[in-house]
């Protein structure tokens, strides 16, 4: 039997087919894991599934941001409003 990779949300890993991706949810009620891969597509895995076809732990993509359509003309976000209202809820 081949070694079984725990998920752990926030890391990277790699699939047989060398594909990289990260955990971005793990629902233990439904017994799924969602991950996203560095183009951004997001997939969701039942615990079978994982352990069929990751291959081991992976590195960041060079450039993982990529697949979150980020600004990349904004340098500094330090001026944007991000305060939370409770009259906003």
């Amino acid at each position: 039997m081949a070694q079984q990779i725990r998920p752990v949300i926030g890391s990277w890993y790699k699939t047989l087919e060398a594909d990289v991706f990260e955990i971005v949810a793990i629902d233990d009620d439904d017994g799924t894991i969602e991950i996203q891969y560095a183009s951004g597509d997001v997939e969701e895995l039942d615990i079978e599934d994982w352990n069929e076809r990751v291959a081991g732990p992976g590195e960041p993509a060079e450039d993982w941001s990529a697949g979150f359509d980020l600004d990349s003309g904004v340098e500094d976000y330090s001026d944007i409003d991000i305060s939370v209202r409770s009259e906003d809820w």
